[in-house]
């Protein structure tokens, strides 16, 4: 991410999209809120968000607890109090907003789903990929926006990596498995809704009115692939 960070202009209001911290591997029950995170990844949230080297502008996340914990260690590790924002767009409701896809998650696993999405197969239950990440992009560069100011989003991998498959055009599922995001890593945004730049593991790209001239489908319902 330090590389990636080299890459931007000075004095640029700057988004960093992001998957949480380290989170527990078991849960209590089958609530997927009650995977917190662990000891290890507060400590790695704190010293995180003590490392940042911009000023933190607005701070959005997905209203699951590890998210949540995330964002709360970041502000605890700089010693400042933030507002932190939960969004539906950063959460799982976006990309399989109903029961129907909760199954497809476990028989087919992550990766492969966001291969297919990727590959603009549809999925009963999902919502496409365009739709998933026009709605995340559209929020990124609708709040914020103050210039030399860095504002957060925090999602979860399945989220962040279709941003990266689309965005970078990943839809081997190999590719999609070595380019999955590690805990607290993502990709910094920068520019506009309507002409951004993006920079991922050394590979920075500029995007002029991306997904806006194309029709966004909702969640579908045609049959399984």
């Amino acid at each position: 991410m330090e590389t990636g960070a080299s890459a931007i202009p000075a004095n640029e209001n700057i988004k960093l999209l992001f998957r949480h911290s380290i989170r527990s591997s078991s849960a209590k029950s089958n609530d997927p809120n009650e995977f917190t995170l662990t000891r290890e990844g507060l400590m790695m949230a704190q010293y995180f968000g003590r490392n940042i080297e911009y000023s933190i502008g607005k701070v959005y996340c997905s209203h699951f607890r590890r998210c949540v914990q995330t964002v709360e260690l970041m502000q605890m590790g700089r010693c400042e109090e933030w507002v932190i924002n939960s969004d539906d767009r950063l959460s799982s409701n976006l990309i399989c907003p109903n029961e129907e896809g909760q199954s497809s998650f476990f028989e087919l696993g992550l990766k492969k789903v966001v291969c297919m999405l990727a590959n603009g197969i549809s999925l009963r239950g999902f919502n496409s990929a365009d739709a998933c990440v026009s709605s995340i992009v559209d929020l990124v560069f609708s709040t914020g926006n103050e210039n030399s100011t860095l504002d957060l989003y925090c999602t979860h991998d399945i989220h962040l990596m279709l941003v990266i498959a689309r965005l970078f055009r990943i839809e081997k599922l190999e590719e999609i498995r070595d380019n999955w995001p590690y805990m607290l890593e993502g990709i910094y945004l920068w520019g506009c809704r309507e002409d951004f730049y993006v920079t991922w593991r050394g590979q920075t790209k500029r995007f002029t009115r991306f997904l806006l001239d194309s029709q966004r489908p909702e969640a579908n319902d045609s049959k399984s692939n």
